[in-house]
């Protein structure tokens, strides 16, 4: 069934490389290969006396890939229960998402709410992505969390054996876990019974590791070794660079735009609208952070931050500064619907009863009349 994604996603360059889909294929048989921004499907051969064929290995599959592919269902917008500006009191004063998150899961590990942790961290001498799964708050507060560097957040996913897992992603992680957490499919059950809490970080999108080595190592001299953290700063439109020596560099958010993953551009969702909590800088004052909190598990998660002080809020909120940037976002969508289009367009030259059909979408797409 992998050709559906390979056909639908793969080839049109609209994977979010979020890693959902190995996660979910119990035969092994979908990985990243180096460089590249989707995953491929390992091919088998079988061998009898002389002869020789090929196997396909989504034979009898029921899918589980497809079922769980952010990319191959229209987004419609989430839901909002409560938004609020703040900033973390402990284990550090900070107005940065990341911080923010980190207070949320602190207390959430305190609470028993979770007891492990999803996360992209980056390793301290060549500043590299990793997805790995943290299991106190004590790791929580070494490690480096950095969601905005890719690398296939949820491959680690599929052998997890929790009730209590936590996820902090960009908007597609948090679509993918949507899909799964949604789908019938067996093969999906165990996602729908460990993922406890997600919390999503706004993204206009992630970028490849070229970009710590391309800009920040070779053209701006900074070691990796020397790296302490890289925060994202939509409202200033910058890329902030914390040095282990205290210091900092400041890089513009257009600079960065070429180390986009390409499927970004299939993404409309900017303030991660299915996660359980949601968060990042557009909407709040310098020093704080805005958190739109999604559902009854991001309600308990963010009240008992609150209650225990590591988190203090107000609910000061510009929401036209953050509408602006969500439906910046969403004007992706048109391309969503060129990429729709161009797969009828590819089904239609295999059924030609499909083409008066086509016809009308392409009409409807790029042939509308301003109404005056």
């Amino acid at each position: 069934m992998s050709e559906k994604l390979r056909r639908e996603v793969w080839d049109l360059e609209r994977c979010a490389g979020c890693g959902m889909c190995i996660a979910s294929c119990f035969k092994g048989v979908l990985e990243f290969l180096d460089k590249e921004e989707h995953p491929s499907l390992e091919r088998k051969r079988k061998v009898l006396g002389l002869s020789e064929s090929e196997l396909d290995p989504c034979y009898l599959c029921k899918a589980p890939c497809v079922e769980s592919c952010p990319r191959l269902v229209t987004w419609e917008n989430g839901k909002v229960e409560i938004i609020l500006s703040g900033r973390s009191k402990t284990p550090v004063e900070s107005g940065q998402p990341v911080d923010i998150a980190i207070s949320l899961l602190c207390a959430a590990f305190e609470n028993g709410l979770i007891d492990r942790v999803l996360l992209i961290s980056v390793d301290k001498w060549a500043f590299k992505p990793t997805p790995r799964f943290v299991y106190t708050p004590k790791e929580l507060t070494e490690l480096s969390l950095n969601p905005y560097v890719w690398t296939p957040l949820l491959k680690p996913l599929g052998g997890v054996r929790s009730r209590k897992v936590a996820v902090v992603g960009t908007p597609c992680v948090a679509q993918a876990i949507k899909r799964a957490i949604d789908s019938s499919v067996s093969e999906l059950e165990n996602f729908r019974e460990s993922i406890r809490l997600v919390i999503g970080m706004f993204c206009s999108g992630i970028f490849r590791y070229d970009f710590v080595e391309e800009m920040i190592i070779k053209e701006m001299r900074i070691p990796a070794w020397k790296i302490r953290r890289m925060d994202v700063n939509h409202k200033m439109g910058k890329i902030l660079i914390t040095l282990y020596d205290g210091s900092s560099k400041e890089i513009p958010l257009t600079r960065a735009q070429k180390y986009t993953l390409h499927g970004c551009a299939s993404c409309s969702d900017f303030a991660a609208e299915w996660a359980d909590i949601s968060m990042g800088t557009v909407g709040s004052d310098n020093g704080y952070c805005t958190i739109i909190v999604r559902s009854p598990v991001g309600r308990e998660c963010l009240l008992n931050a609150q209650e225990k002080g590591f988190l203090e809020t107000t609910s000061k909120v510009d929401a036209g500064e953050l509408d602006v940037f969500i439906e910046s976002k969403k004007k992706r969508s048109k391309a969503q619907e060129i990429d729709l289009l161009f797969l009828n367009m590819l089904e239609a030259l295999q059924k030609p009863e499909k083409i008066p059909e086509v016809e009308r979408k392409f009409s409807s797409t790029f042939l509308k009349k301003s109404v005056k």
